[in-house]
């Protein structure tokens, strides 16, 4: 989004409300381009939720964007509860939560902002890096418990490590499954990096992560938490073709644990968080997570031209 039409958009919102309130009441009003918010951020994709925000503060100095990390269901709580005006997550809202909207008369608006995946790391001396969709799922629904199962490449009890108990990553998993708990072997951490840490120091471990967490190829960050780790390959349902969660296989019927991710807003005016959400949905905000490695959702046109000329003879200027 150009700042001339967020400023626009400001301009428009300003005027609506001073027209209906008092002075003192239209300052403390924020804008799309100003004033204060809290967002609730599911701890998956807080890494890409700071780096908005950071880029967002740095164009419009008057507005500030508190990222609160949250488990994913705590999100849907604080914006139901309006202590949030927006929350990101990797899901839209399902029908039992529309429905607990639509009775307080309010129908929240999702904006798909990117395509994130949910990330399999194992130990540096584990060969087993290309796992099946069906084997995938068999290890999480806890029928494959030990590595011989896999492809007999090792033996050892499979423990699977998990960044939050409550994260999107569980509840994603869950729904994939079909389950109703983890598996018995499944253990969780309390943070991404003590479950790749985890992983690091146990041969027979699977680290389950957010894709964002590790998607930043010029993160530091990220290439400590790969340098410690391999990143495992997954092949669709019925394929035998295998892919890492890398940007250019986030797309359909490519790597199958991919996920769309939305920004959900309950505004009933055109505040920050509408700007907020339009930023991000916009130009540089899209940008920025083709930046983070993360499939954008509005992908930008680029159009090429290509003149021919004829070749000249020798000798002579072309």
């Amino acid at each position: 989004m150009k700042k001339g039409l967020f400023f626009s958009i400001a301009i428009a919102c300003l005027a609506t409300s001073c027209a209906n309130q008092s002075p003192s009441a239209s300052e403390e009003l924020d804008t799309p381009v100003s004033g204060k918010i809290s967002m609730a951020v599911d701890e998956t994709l807080t890494p890409i939720a700071y780096a908005q925000a950071d880029i967002f503060h740095h164009h419009y100095e008057k507005a500030h964007i508190t990222v609160k990390e949250r488990s994913e269901s705590d999100c849907i709580q604080d914006l139901y509860k309006d202590s949030v005006k927006t929350i990101m997550i990797g899901r839209k809202l399902d029908a039992k939560e529309r429905a607990a909207f639509k009775a307080i008369t309010f129908d929240p608006l999702e904006t798909p902002i990117c395509v994130d995946a949910i990330a399999f790391l194992v130990h540096p001396s584990n060969r087993d890096t290309n796992i099946t969709y069906d084997q995938i799922m068999s290890i999480l629904r806890g029928q494959t418990t030990n590595w011989s199962q896999v492809n007999g490449k090792r033996s050892g009890d499979i423990n699977l490590v998990f960044d939050n108990a409550n994260s999107g990553t569980t509840s994603y998993l869950l729904n994939m499954t079909g389950e109703k708990a983890m598996p018995k072997n499944a253990y969780a951490m309390k943070t991404h990096a003590e479950a790749v840490n985890y992983v690091a120091s146990h041969e027979n471990a699977i680290g389950i992560i957010g894709w964002s967490w590790v998607s930043d190829s010029d993160d530091p960050r990220t290439r400590e938490f790969l340098k410690k780790t391999r990143l495992v390959s997954v092949s669709p349902k019925g394929s035998t073709t295998f892919y890492k969660p890398y940007q250019g296989n986030l797309i359909p019927n490519k790597y199958p644990l991919s996920r769309e991710v939305y920004m959900i807003t309950r505004e009933r005016r055109a505040g920050l968080a509408s700007g907020f959400t339009a930023f991000v949905h916009g130009e540089i905000g899209q940008l920025i997570l083709l930046k983070a490695g993360l499939l954008p959702a509005n992908q930008q046109e680029r159009n090429i031209e290509i003149k021919v000329k004829p070749v000249g003879e020798v000798g002579n200027t072309p």
